[in-house]
């Protein structure tokens, strides 16, 4: 670890009540017609708003801010991205997540992601205030995220 600097480790969380069916409930029907192989029971991605900050400042790329009622989509995989607008888009779109219900803020997917990545990868990850009463059993895995100690591409290399 002493080769890495500006080091952030964080949690990222999944429930299996939320689903892609859970998240595509109004227009489930149409998509699955649409996209038959795609597998609706997959569970999706949940951080909390100053953890997924905490990574994008490092990064480099956009934070963004939660009332307390509120939930982001951040999403980079273009296909994906529109399929989840097209439940955002109306404005109406809430989740219910360890027990409350979030109104999505806005109507449309966010730009971000979490694990870089030559491509865009990222089908969706649920951003969610940091009072949201995610517990360590809906613990997925961690994600660590650094810089090298090193500023120069021959310092990288040996390290």
């Amino acid at each position: 670890m002493n080769v890495l600097k500006d080091i952030v480790e964080i949690p990222i969380y999944a429930s299996n009540d939320l689903t892609w069916n859970v998240f595509l409930e109004a227009k489930i029907e149409q998509l699955k017609a649409r996209f038959p192989v795609l597998a609706y029971d997959t569970t999706k991605q949940i951080v909390k708003i100053s953890d997924y900050n905490k990574i994008a400042k490092l990064y480099g790329i956009d934070e963004y801010e939660l009332n307390d009622n509120e939930y982001i989509m951040l999403c980079d995989f273009v296909s994906m991205e529109e399929v989840r607008n097209e439940v955002l888009v109306d404005g109406n779109n809430y989740l219910t997540i360890a027990g409350k219900e979030y109104k999505s803020k806005y109507n449309e997917c966010k730009s971000g992601f979490i694990i870089m990545s030559t491509s865009h990868t990222n089908t969706g990850i649920i951003l969610v205030p940091d009072n949201c009463n995610l517990t360590d059993d809906m613990k997925e895995m961690y994600c660590l995220a650094a810089n090298y100690n090193d500023d120069t591409e021959e310092g990288k290399k040996k390290n």
